[in-house]
């Protein structure tokens, strides 16, 4: 379809120059421009590109200057031109920033963290994605802004945040589905199918590759396509089929060259290079390498420079000229701390390294050992699956992993085989312990090959009493911290431990703290994702729009007080007490503090204190250890853990049992806790706000509430009046829950007839105003025209009568009910039931002549079934001519 529209497309464009429109021929331009570079014609889409810019420029249109330069520069970027594309983006930025552009703002963030990522500036990039997220407008249901996941993925990815570039990636992909924005979905699926691919997990990647090719063909995106035809044939090498490989690099070759795409065209021949290779056709191989060398030198992207030279240096038969091209893409990897690479290039080069040059045999085979600890994501079995490899390749007896706590700092046993942790802790010299903490302080292994006959070791209670004969430990270095370390030993003499077990379970400790670190980061982003679960729980029947000081509704002197100590309540992360009636606002008042306090961008955990009974509000207050009660099958955290970094409301605070609240008391004081059935004591950052409608120095006189917990409590007191106290305020709650109720139901907003504002404030609201907000969603639902009338809100009419009257005796009864002379007859149950049907049948009489005879209206009005109000009419022999409907 493309090709008819670029006719229509240049037959406009004349038309636009021979009417004289600029602006005209400027629109139609830029249509054409974006035509001519689907079909690949970058160039002349440029030329189109450029007019506009210079014709923007000479009109002084900023909005449409910041246009061009954006469209500008995905074309150069597209080309591999990211140095200029780069310069025209931060131009694009600083007049964005000027105009209040921030759609075209964003879309220039992200495209120059695109440029910076090629360019080896991997800080600057992060932050122009983070920027680009945080400008206002982003939402995750337009996929124009939700774009920059895929970029935002992929530099996780390549700093070794799988777990982080795997979260960005799917939700850029869900957010293409919900829009079917095929080109956001080809470039989601590809990303996510690399990914999988890095991981060795085959047949996902192949389906989401496989998916990304056809959804470029299907978006006619042919820089997409080419770069599919790249990594199909890096799957049909790996598969050994290289006649295909080298038919799908020459295809991309010759598409990326037709495109003028030089930075897909080097990696089509690096793609052809390594078909040459395992051909054996290696002369032919080296010169596809330095063409593919050359372009990356050219475009000046580190990153890719890198990777070439690492396939280059796994290659290359001698030793000496391979570790020379590894140390390259080694310094490379290390300036850009690109971990991943960084860790596969260091162990190629310590596998290539001559062996009389200090470097053992027995590292042969460490990565694909390596991968078997890579094939999850969870730390306890990562763990295990170190434990268990380090023992059987180095025939080990025993063996342990202690890892430093990252909450607590403390020092753990995080599991171990054949040690009795507590046991050998407590005797004297040098337990396993004792070893790995010395270990850990140093920073350098320790290796025994017979203990025995160690100096270091004949004071050792452990080595004598469990007959240790060889010992190995080595640190676990993270982030160049050490955060562990890995202890074997055995009591067979035959398997004494060699350097040669040493330099192994070094190179192995090294692999396995990246292991350990993906799986922990993995385990922070389930916490994270759980923290968001328990928050849209408690978000889920409250309105999109965030609550601010203006959604305390009114005028009069309370609420002023109200949004005063709000807001200074908010500005500290002292404690608050929010008193006052049930349905007062107190809910509302503590989501208002936390979204305007520092702590706005943190969780918002609610928790009911009188939902539970104790031992259940313990387990959700401060979580639970696995095993630590009957049904406890894993490990939970709490609320105040999940609220971390947030705030809590704890709501009912004066339901509390006795028991809970001196174990609140330590965590109000202190902010630390332990969780059920655990031992280590959480430290948790977290505001805390309570809320009652008891009258808590009663309780404390009762002895049901402590007052030690109340004068921690009550740091900041925040009184809630009830409606009844601040009536002047009805008008302007009825008028916003009108309008917040209609939207809601999706329906027009209604009006009230005369005399209701009259009815409100006539009745007491002992629901406070969740009554009220009840009462007017019941009228709207039920109301049949577009003005809420009287009859609407019959429940208060009752009320409404009796506070009419107040100088009326409280036995009195209405005179528009009741004859006078009913005052001079002796009551009786006969006059009772014959006074009640009279005055029944009355006011049914009354209510079907209002009605037209309508039965269904006559019920409603009267509040009562249809069937009892037909027992009536036939009870009192009421002639009614009207018909059921409306």
């Amino acid at each position: 379809e493309l090709v008819p529209a670029e006719q229509l497309f240049q037959e406009a464009l004349r038309n636009a120059e021979t009417l004289g429109s600029a602006q005209l021929r400027k629109v139609t331009a830029n249509n054409l421009a974006n035509v001519l570079y689907r079909l690949g014609r970058w160039d002349d889409s440029l030329q189109f590109q450029r007019k506009n810019l210079e014709q923007s420029e000479d009109e002084g249109d900023l909005w449409d200057v910041v246009t061009a330069y954006n469209a500008i520069a995905v074309t150069q970027y597209a080309k591999g031109e990211f140095k200029a594309a780069a310069a025209l983006l931060e131009r694009s930025i600083r007049i964005g920033q000027k105009i209040g552009a921030s759609d075209l703002e964003a879309f220039a963030h992200e495209r120059l963290g695109e440029c910076l990522e090629m360019l080896g500036d991997w800080k600057g990039a992060r932050a122009n994605f983070e920027r680009c997220v945080a400008l206002p407008g982003f939402d995750e249901s337009r996929p124009l802004r939700v774009s920059v996941y895929v970029p935002y993925a992929r530099l996780l990815a390549r700093t070794g945040d799988t777990a982080g570039a795997i979260k960005y990636a799917q939700r850029a992909y869900e957010a293409s589905e919900r829009t079917r924005d095929k080109d956001l979905m080809a470039a989601a699926s590809l990303l996510l199918g690399q990914i999988e691919q890095e991981r060795e997990n085959y047949p996902d990647a192949e389906r989401l590759l496989g998916e990304a090719r056809e959804l470029f063909a299907e978006a006619s995106n042919l820089r997409g396509e080419a770069i599919s035809l790249v990594v199909a044939g890096k799957r049909a090498l790996r598969e050994q089929n290289h006649a295909e490989a080298a038919k799908l690099a020459d295809q991309a070759s010759a598409l990326s060259r037709r495109l003028g795409d030089r930075f897909t065209e080097a990696h089509a021949h690096v793609l052809a290079a390594k078909v040459l290779f395992s051909k054996g056709e290696r002369e032919a191989g080296e010169a596809r390498f330095s063409e593919a060398n050359a372009i990356f030198e050219a475009l000046e992207t580190p990153f890719e420079l890198g990777r070439l030279l690492f396939e280059v240096g796994v290659l290359r038969e001698d030793p000496d000229d391979a570790g020379q091209v590894l140390r390259r893409a080694i310094k490379i990897f290390e300036k850009l701390e690109a971990t991943p690479d960084l860790e596969r290039a260091r162990g190629a080069h310590f596998r290539i390294r001559p062996a009389g040059r200090g470097v053992d045999s027995s590292v042969v085979g460490l990565y694909e050992v390596v991968k078997i600890i890579n094939s999850t994501l969870s730390v306890e079995d990562v763990l295990n699956k170190v434990l268990e490899i380090a023992l059987r390749r180095l025939r080990a007896e025993r063996g342990m992993i202690m890892l430093i706590d990252p909450i607590t700092g403390s020092l753990r046993t995080r599991v171990a085989r054949n040690i009795r942790e507590g046991a050998d802790a407590e005797k004297k010299g040098r337990s396993p312990q004792a070893i790995i903490k010395e270990v850990m302080q140093t920073g350098t292994s320790v290796i025994s090959a017979d203990a025995r006959a160690d100096d270091r070791f004949v004071d050792s209670e452990t080595v004598i009493s469990e007959n240790i004969v060889s010992i190995l430990c080595v640190p676990l270095v993270i982030r160049d911290n050490i955060a562990g370390a890995i202890y074997v030993d055995h009591r067979e003499t035959r398997h004494l431990f060699s350097q040669k077990d040493l330099s192994f379970l070094e190179a192995f400790a090294d692999q396995s703290a990246i292991a350990i670190e993906n799986a922990r980061l993995y385990e922070e982003l389930e916490q994270a994702r759980m923290r968001l679960s328990a928050e849209n729980e408690t978000l889920r029947n409250e309105t999109l729009v965030d609550k601010h000081l203006d959604s305390i509704v009114g005028s009069s002197e309370q609420v002023a007080r109200i949004q005063f100590t709000v807001r200074k309540a908010a500005t500290a992360a002292s404690t608050v007490l929010i008193r006052g009636e049930s349905g007062t606002g107190k809910g509302l008042a503590a989501r208002i503090i936390h979204n305007i306090s520092p702590r706005r961008n943190g969780p918002f955990i609610k928790f009911n204190c009188a939902a539970l009974p104790e031992n259940l509000a313990e387990s959700e207050l401060f979580g639970h250890e696995k095993g630590s009660f009957t049904g406890a099958d894993r490990k939970k955290l709490g609320r105040f853990e999940l609220a971390n970094g947030g705030s809590i409301f704890l709501d009912e605070i004066g339901k509390l049992t006795l028991s809970m609240q001196g174990k609140l008391l330590r965590v109000v004081e202190d902010k630390e806790f332990e969780r059920v059935g655990g031992t280590v004591t959480i430290k948790t950052d977290v505001k805390i706000i309570a809320a009652t409608n008891l009258d808590l120095e009663k309780a404390i006189d009762d002895g049901s509430f402590r007052e030690d917990l109340f004068y921690r409590l009550n740091i900041i007191p925040i009184h809630l009046a009830p409606l009844r106290e601040r009536k002047d305020d009805i008008e302007a709650l009825t008028e916003h829950f009108v309008k917040k109720i209609c939207r809601d139901l999706g329906m027009d907003s209604k009006s009230l007839e005369p005399g209701i504002m009259d009815l409100f404030r006539g009745y007491h609201w002992p629901g406070n105003i969740r009554e009220l907000e009840a009462t007017l969603h019941r009228a709207i639902v039920m109301s049949t025209g577009d003005v809420l009338r009287r009859v609407d809100f019959f429940e208060l009419l009752g009320e409404q009568i009796q506070s009419a009257r107040p100088e009326l005796p409280s036995d009195a009864l209405p005179r528009e009910v009741l004859n006078p002379m009913l005052r001079r007859m002796s009551v009786s149950a006969e006059l009772y039931d014959d006074v009640l049907a009279k005055v029944d049948r009355q006011l049914i009489l009354q209510a079907l002549d209002e009605t037209g005879g309508k039965i269904r209206e006559t019920a409603r009005r009267l509040g009562l079934a249809r069937n009892t109000l037909k027992a009536k009419i036939l009870k009192y022999g009421i002639q009614a001519s009207g018909s059921e409907g409306e």
